[in-house]
C-alpha cells in the first residue's frame, strides 16, 4: 500500500473518530456508571467483611482507615465516568458550533447560486421556481402542509425545452425551473446527508433510472477537500443544435459524480 492510500485511510479514521466521539464517550459514560456501581457495592461487602471481623464497635475514623483501599477502584471510575460525560458535552457543543458555521455556509452558496440563476435565466426563473414548488406542496397534500413533497415537472405550465443530460449521454425535455429545482435537491440531500447517487438526481427530474446509477455520485467531504465548498454548482449551457434550429440546454456539474462515493 503506497503512502498516498496510507494518508488516507489515517485522515479517513481520524475523520470518523472526531465525528463519533461525542457518542463513544457518552457510551464510556453510561458503561461507567454501572462499573462503578458494580465496584462499590463489592467494596462495601469488602468493608463489611472486614469490620465484622473487629468485635468491638470501630470508629468512622477508623473504619477509614481500615478501608479506604476497598474503594480505590470505584473512585477511579467515577472519575473517569466524570470525565467521559464532561468530554462527550463538550465536544457534542464544539460539533454544534462547527455545523453552525457549515449551515451558515451552506446558506450563503444557496444565495448566491440563487443569484446567479437570475442573472443567467432572468428574475422569473427563480419565481416560479418557488411558486411551482409551492403549488406542488399544496396539490399532493390536499391543502395540509405536513410533510415535504417532491417537484413534479407534470405540474410545470412553463414551455418544456430540450436538455442534454451529460452524465448518461441522452436527451430529455423539461421545463427550466424543474432541471433548476432538481439540482437543488439534489443539493439538499447533499447537505443533510453527506451523500446523493446519480439516480437521485433522475429522480428529481422526474426521469427514468440509469443501470449503475445507484453506485456513482457525489460526496459532500470529497468537495469539501477537493473544492473547499458544500454546494455541488451545477452549469445549464444553453446550445443550438440540428444547424441552430433547435435550442438545448447541456447539464454539466463542476464534479462528475464518481465510484464507491458513500465510502469516500
Amino acid at each position: 500500500m503506497d503512502t498516498r492510500n496510507l494518508r488516507k485511510m489515517g485522515y479517513k479514521s481520524l475523520a470518523y473518530l472526531k465525528k463519533a466521539s461525542p457518542m463513544i464517550l457518552s457510551c464510556l459514560g453510561s458503561t461507567g456508571v454501572v462499573v462503578t456501581a458494580v465496584l462499590t457495592a463489592r467494596s462495601t461487602i469488602k468493608a463489611v467483611e472486614l469490620m465484622g471481623r473487629d468485635k468491638r464497635e470501630a470508629s468512622k475514623p477508623e473504619i477509614v482507615k481500615k478501608c479506604w483501599k476497598y474503594y480505590i477502584p470505584p473512585v477511579i471510575s467515577g472519575t473517569a465516568t466524570i470525565l467521559c460525560v464532561v468530554g462527550s458535552t463538550v465536544l457534542s457543543n464544539r460539533q454544534i458550533v462547527s455545523l453552525t458555521g457549515a449551515y451558515t455556509m451552506l446558506a450563503k452558496s444557496y444565495r448566491d447560486y440563487r443569484k446567479a440563476a437570475k442573472e443567467v435565466y432572468g428574475e422569473d426563473a427563480d419565481d416560479k421556481i418557488i411558486a411551482m414548488t409551492a403549488k406542488e406542496q399544496y396539490i399532493s397534500s390536499n391543502g395540509i402542509i405536513s410533510s415535504m413533497s417532491l417537484y413534479d415537472p407534470g405540474l410545470d405550465e412553463s414551455d418544456k425545452v430540450l436538455f442534454f443530460d451529460s452524465f448518461a449521454n441522452r436527451y430529455f425535455t423539461s421545463t427550466l425551473s424543474a432541471v433548476i429545482n432538481a439540482e437543488y435537491h439534489l443539493n439538499r440531500n447533499l447537505a443533510l446527508r453527506g451523500c446523493a447517487s446519480l439516480n437521485e438526481f433522475y429522480g428529481f427530474l422526474g426521469i427514468d433510472d440509469v443501470e449503475g446509477g445507484d453506485d456513482v455520485g457525489w460526496c459532500i467531504d470529497k468537495l469539501l477537500e477537493d473544492f473547499e465548498c458544500m454546494w455541488l454548482d451545477f452549469n445549464n449551457i444553453p446550445a443550438d443544435i440540428d444547424d441552430g434550429t433547435m435550442e438545448c440546454y447541456i447539464i454539466t456539474a463542476m464534479v462528475s459524480p464518481e465510484l464507491n462515493y458513500e465510502e469516500w
